[in-house]
C-alpha cells in the first residue's frame, strides 16, 4: 500500500519549508486543511501533492504548491501595504 494523502501532504509541507516557501503557520494550517487531490482529475490524484503544476478540467492548471504556499505567504504583507482612499 502506497502513502496516504495525509503523509504526502505532510511530506509537501516539510520540503516547502525546507525550500524556504513555507514559514508561516497559518500557511501550514491552509495547506493542511485544503483537500488538493480534491481539485484534480481521479487519474491525477496520486500527484496532488507533487510540487507541480497538474491540469484540471478547461484547459486550466492547478498551480504547483510552491507557487501557492508563496502566495499565501504574501497576504499580511499584503494587507499592510494597502491604501485606503
Amino acid at each position: 500500500m502506497g502513502e496516504s494523502f495525509l503523509e504526502k501532504k505532510k511530506a509537501l509541507i516539510e520540503q516547502l519549508k525546507s525550500e524556504g516557501f513555507v514559514k508561516d503557520e497559518a500557511v501550514i494550517r491552509a495547506f493542511m486543511k485544503v483537500p488538493r487531490e480534491e481539485f484534480v482529475p481521479d487519474e491525477l490524484r496520486n500527484l496532488a501533492y507533487d510540487d507541480r503544476p497538474l491540469p484540471i478540467p478547461g484547459g486550466q492548471t492547478i498551480s504547483a504548491p510552491h507557487g501557492e504556499a508563496s502566495l499565501a505567504s504574501l497576504g499580511d504583507t499584503c494587507a499592510s501595504l494597502c491604501v485606503t482612499f
